[in-house]
């Protein structure tokens, strides 16, 4: 909704960025259908990261962090520090097609503990945080590692997942298809 516009991080950890959405943003309620994120980024050639941190509560919170060729999905470690990535329990590393100067779209998508990473319409992380305690609502920031070398950022949507669907002709999967949940898909 910037009209065209960008957003351009360049800062330390230290300055994050927190979105703010209506009087009470419906990513800091609870929600049993999950959370979707999803947002464009670009790094600079020599960009020491760009981080989405979400579910930022007292409990803890996720961090999905890209540097060109990388893609890393975090949890904060148990006593936690948002200004300390030292700390913090890597659930999923992994070599990614990131190339610098290049918009790439990323969608998040949180179900309970599973935790599911679209980079450019492609699966790539499908993580399972079992970690006590589980991390619900909270807030959502955006971080950059570097007050020299930019991170842009660009149409950030954040959304609660929709109610599974039951759209499927005579109501029922066909047998050779198969479902994680019944409770979530029908």
């Amino acid at each position: 909704d910037a009209g065209e516009r960008i957003l351009v991080g360049q800062a330390s950890l230290r300055q994050p960025m927190v979105v703010l959405g209506l009087q009470t943003p419906a990513w800091t309620q609870p929600n049993p259908a999950g959370l979707v994120l999803a947002m464009r980024f670009n790094l600079d050639a020599q960009a020491a990261g760009a981080r989405l941190v979400f579910q930022y509560s007292e409990t803890g919170y996720y961090v999905f962090e890209v540097f060109p060729g990388l893609m890393v999905l975090r949890r904060s470690a148990a006593t936690s520090d948002l200004f300390f990535r030292g700390g913090e329990q890597i659930l999923r590393q992994l070599s990614a097609p990131i190339t610098a100067n290049q918009w790439h779209s990323v969608t998040i998508w949180v179900d309970g503990s599973r935790i599911f990473v679209y980079l450019d319409r492609q699966l790539y992380i499908n993580a399972e945080d079992l970690t006590q305690p589980q991390l619900s609502a909270g807030q959502v920031l955006l971080q950059t590692n570097s007050t020299t070398r930019p991170a842009r950022f660009d149409d950030l949507v954040i959304r609660r997942a929709e109610l599974p669907s039951s759209h499927f002709q005579g109501g029922e999967l066909p047998t050779n298809w198969q479902y994680s949940d019944m409770g979530r898909v029908s």
